[in-house]
């Protein structure tokens, strides 16, 4: 048994791994065919660093935004606020509302009649320059009741960013069904160009009707790409169990 060492050259630098070589996992048989599991430790080792490198690139992240909705320096305010929160625009209008709710606490509301689909959102403007040359991740939890068939795939409930440069707008988002479902976690990443000039969060509908509910709404920064990256860039997720839609 000897050490050996392995360089693996990732974008945000080169890892260097100590792993043990020379040792021999035993033959399995299945049935009457005999096979190798795998030929040495050193390579489960690498799988596993290598998966969780990944993960940690996908997942973790200096948090810029939070957003849960509750109430801040208020005692008593019954079940509904309707002022938005500090920065949202517009901040206040029928169908959008701050609403306690009976298992997350407070939460955004966004609501448009049956029948009469329509646009209703709220904005926060993201200051471009804590954003540019980023890759962000947006995550939010959402609740949905009697949503319309959205027009389009694009369509129907907004988490949303809307990324504006010169000569070019982005919407990067994760795409959402219609109809029923309890409270899930959707999220999507997203890359800023260096030469964005706006950056907006948009949550809401769009030409649908039905109720949308919106809680621990969070900006993550990834880190600043090392490389150019096309410029639409957006990988979405929308966690049902572990269950991953493709990439837009």
């Amino acid at each position: 048994m000897t050490w050996k060492k392995i360089v693996l050259n990732f974008s945000r630098g080169p890892v260097i791994l100590p792993v043990l070589g020379g040792i021999k996992l035993p033959r399995a048989t299945v049935g009457h065919r005999e096979f190798r599991l795998c030929r040495s430790w050193s390579f489960v080792v690498v799988v596993a660093v290598l998966v969780l490198w990944a993960c940690r690139g996908l997942d973790a992240g200096e948090v810029l935004f939070r957003w849960d909705f509750e109430p801040q320096g208020v005692d008593s305010v019954g079940e509904r606020i309707s002022t938005m929160p500090d920065g949202f625009q517009p901040g206040q209008g029928d169908g959008l509302e701050i609403a306690k709710t009976a298992d997350r606490g407070w939460a955004l509301h966004v609501s448009i009649p049956a029948g009469a689909p329509g646009h209703r959102n709220i904005r926060y403007m993201i200051p471009a320059d804590r954003v540019r040359g980023k890759r962000l991740k947006v995550s939010a939890n959402i609740k949905a009741q009697g949503i319309s068939q959205p027009p389009n795939p694009w369509n129907g409930i907004k988490c949303m960013l809307q990324i504006v440069s010169p000569g070019e707008t982005q919407w990067p988002q994760q795409n959402m069904p219609g109809g029923d479902f309890d409270w899930r976690r959707a999220s999507f990443l997203a890359v800023i160009p260096d030469d964005v000039e706006r950056v907006f969060l948009i949550l809401g509908l769009e030409n649908v009707s039905g109720d949308a509910w919106f809680d621990d709404v969070v900006i993550e920064d990834l880190g600043a790409e090392r490389y150019r990256q096309p410029r639409q860039v957006s990988l979405s997720s929308w966690d049902i169990g572990c269950r991953d839609y493709a990439v837009q």
